[in-house]
This record gives structure tokens, C-alpha cells and sequence, in this order.
């Protein structure tokens, strides 16, 4: 996962209540209750799980540049990367340029 993902994800759990490992699973009077708490659980983890995907979508989607270089008329031209799915190689004919 992207290392920008990370801090945001770290970000939005700064704003938890501080939880010591060691209570992870408190003890409930019924079991019912420690239903509800492990499904809160599961549902509270997929849910960090989307949002860190959906900041992911939201990152390959703005569009990548390569490197600036001045054409012979003296214009400076920042190229624009074609998108592509990854392992996807480079169409012929257009190197990337570095």
C-alpha cells in the first residue's frame, strides 16, 4: 500500500480512543453482547479496509506526468503519462521518457 495511504489511514486514528492491546476483546455479562461487539469489529475493519481502497482509486486516478523537458521552439512541455492498467506494457513507438 502506498506509504501516503498509511499516514492518512494513521491520521483518521489519531481521533480513536486510545486502546491497549491487551483489551482488545473486553469480557461482556452475555454473549450476545460479545456478538454484537465482534460483528461492530469486522464491520469497523472492512470499513477502513474500503476507505483505504477508495484513497487508492482516488490516487491512480490523477493524472501522472513525466519529466518537463523545453521543446525547439522553446516552449516547455510537462508530457502527460498514458494511463494503463499495471503490467500493462507501453504502446510501440512511445518510450517513456526519463
Amino acid at each position: 500500500m502506498h506509504a501516503g495511504l498509511h499516514f492518512v489511514a494513521a491520521l483518521l486514528l489519531t481521533h480513536a480512543s486510545p486502546v491497549d492491546i491487551s483489551d482488545q476483546a473486553p469480557a461482556f455479562p452475555d454473549q450476545q453482547t460479545q456478538e454484537q461487539w465482534n460483528r461492530a469489529q469486522e464491520m469497523a475493519r472492512k470499513g477502513v479496509q474500503e476507505l483505504l481502497r477508495s484513497f487508492e482509486l482516488f490516487r491512480e486516478g490523477i493524472p501522472k506526468y513525466g519529466v518537463p523537458y523545453i521543446a525547439p521552439n522553446g516552449d516547455i512541455v510537462i508530457p502527460r503519462k498514458e494511463r494503463s492498467l499495471p503490467g500493462t506494457p507501453l504502446p510501440e513507438g512511445k518510450p517513456e521518457r526519463t
